[in-house]
C-alpha cells in the first residue's frame, strides 16, 4: 500500500511536471522497487541475510549511479561511495529492525518525513521536499490500519522500502558541505 501510493504519485509527477532532478527521483523509484520486490520475496520465502544484503547493495549502487550519494567528502569519491552504501544499508535495516510493533516504524517514518519537508532548503530544485511529502502521505494513509489492533502489516517489503527511501531522502541535501555539524546527525 505504501509503495504503490508513493510509486504512482511520483510517476505521475515525473510525467506531468518533471522536476529538474528527475534522474535522482527515478533512482529512488528504481531502488525502492528493488527493495519492495526483494522484501516481498523475503516475506514469502525467507531469504538469507547475504542475499538481502546483496540486493540492498545493488539498490544503493543504483542511487550512486544516478547521483544520489553522500557529498561531504568531495576529495575522496571512493570513500564517499563506500559510506553511501554503508548509510543505505544501516538506515534500511534500522527501519526494518524497529518494525516490531504496530505503528512504530510508520510513525517514525512520518516524523522523519516531516523533518525533511521542513528542513531549510539550500537548493530549491532538490527532490527532497517532493519525495518526503509523498512518502509521508503514503505512510499516513497506511497508519490507521497498522495501529493496534493492526489489520495490516508492513512486513519486510514495506519496512525495507521505508528505510531505503529515508536513507535516500536524507542524502538529498548537501547541508554537510555548508555546516560541518550536520556530520554528527547520524549519531543521534
Amino acid at each position: 500500500a505504501i509503495y504503490f501510493s508513493f510509486f504512482f504519485i511520483i510517476l505521475g509527477t515525473l510525467i506531468l511536471a518533471p522536476p529538474t532532478d528527475s534522474g535522482q527521483v527515478l533512482a529512488l523509484l528504481v531502488g525502492g522497487t528493488v527493495m519492495v520486490i526483494m522484501g516481498l520475496v523475503d516475506d514469502l520465502f525467507s531469504l538469507t541475510p547475504a542475499v538481502k544484503f546483496l540486493f540492498e547493495i545493488i539498490a544503493a549502487v543504483l542511487l550512486i549511479f544516478f547521483g544520489v550519494k553522500l557529498e561531504f567528502l568531495p576529495s575522496h569519491p571512493i570513500l564517499a561511495y563506500f559510506l553511501t552504501v554503508f548509510w543505505v544499508l544501516a538506515v534500511t535495516n534500522a527501519v526494518n529492525i524497529i518494525d516490531i510493533m504496530d505503528g512504530l516504524a510508520g510513525g517514525i517514518a512520518v516524523v522523519a518525513c516531516l523533518g525533511f519537508v521542513f528542513v531549510p532548503f539550500l537548493d530549491a530544485h532538490s527532490y527532497v521536499p517532493l519525495t518526503a511529502t509523498v512518502l509521508g502521505g503514503s505512510v499516513l494513509g497506511f497508519l490507521p490500519y497498522n495501529y493496534q489492533p493492526a489489520r495490516i502489516y508492513m512486513g519486510d517489503s514495506g519496512a525495507l522500502f521505508l528505510g531505503f527511501m529515508l536513507s535516500a531522502i536524507a542524502m538529498g541535501h548537501g547541508y554537510t558541505q555548508n555546516n560541518i555539524v550536520g556530520l554528527i546527525a547520524p549519531l543521534f
